[in-house]
């Protein structure tokens, strides 16, 4: 399987943490761990960023999990997992 590159976005640091930690005791390979604080940090980040799988939190300040969702940049094709 290929190592997943991942955007962990949550207002609290720690909830990010726990995240990341648990995703890996799932057997993740993760390549790449981003986080962002809010909406708006994912998206800055994905305008230099490309990732194979976003974690949200929809209560979120500046910017919530639900309004970050729309104006998400256009993707690559996916790549497939097995």
């Amino acid at each position: 399987m290929d190592k997943i590159r991942t955007l962990i976005v949550d207002d609290s640091s720690v909830m990010r943490k726990i995240v990341e930690r648990s995703l890996r005791q799932a057997g993740l390979e993760l390549e790449k761990v981003l986080e962002a604080g809010n909406g708006a940090e994912a998206l800055a980040l994905l305008g230099n960023e490309t990732v194979d799988l976003i974690l949200c939190d929809i209560n979120m300040p500046i910017m919530d999990g639900w309004n970050s969702c729309v104006p998400c940049p256009p993707r690559r094709k996916p790549r497939a997992y097995r």
